[in-house]
């Protein structure tokens, strides 16, 4: 998606036990995957500063010949306080096919040390 171009966005949240799909609203179980990832303090997690991290991270995964192995997403952290204390907020991730790409990670594809490669479980 951009300005110039229309998608599709997902809002997904986690869960503690039983869940069932109803109506629009659907379930899934996300498995395992590396991500590459960038935190950012809510200053610059909203639209257009949060493009830059976009780009930072395609970037990387496309200069490291790594994959996407799902969607790029947008990681809002549960109780995070706000722009008043200039805590992360917010990652900007994407899954990829590890490969050889996860045994060196970048050192200038962004600015600080908020740009990490981890895999979730």
């Amino acid at each position: 998606m951009s300005e110039d171009s229309e998608g599709a966005v997902e809002v997904c949240a986690p869960t503690e036990g039983s869940v069932e799909p109803h109506g629009r609203i659907g379930v899934r179980l996300e498995p395992a995957r590396a991500e590459v990832f960038v935190s950012l303090p809510s200053a610059l997690a909203t639209y257009p500063a949060v493009l830059a991290a976009h780009d930072a991270v395609s970037s990387w995964l496309q200069r490291n010949g790594s994959p996407l192995s799902g969607p790029a997403r947008k990681i809002s952290y549960p109780g995070a306080r706000g722009p008043a204390t200039g805590e992360l907020t917010t990652d900007v991730a994407y899954p990829h096919v590890c490969g050889g790409a996860c045994a060196t990670l970048p050192t200038a594809a962004w600015p600080d040390d908020r740009w990490t490669e981890r895999h979730r479980t």
